[in-house]
């Protein structure tokens, strides 16, 4: 569910996480270590990976 507001991480650890069916609509990711992250299902709408 979008409830309009963006989320913005930066230099966040997210190594080997689950992330199943995540509402990523327009997120910002930078710097951020995605290595092993599990994105099944997830909405990348709008989605913004910067570093």
């Amino acid at each position: 569910m979008n409830n309009g507001v963006e989320c913005v991480f930066v230099r966040c650890n997210f190594s080997n996480t689950i992330w199943d069916q995540a509402d990523l609509w327009q997120s910002t990711f930078k710097d951020c270590n995605l290595t092993g992250v599990n994105f099944d299902n997830a909405d990348f709408s709008e989605v913004n990976l910067y570093g």
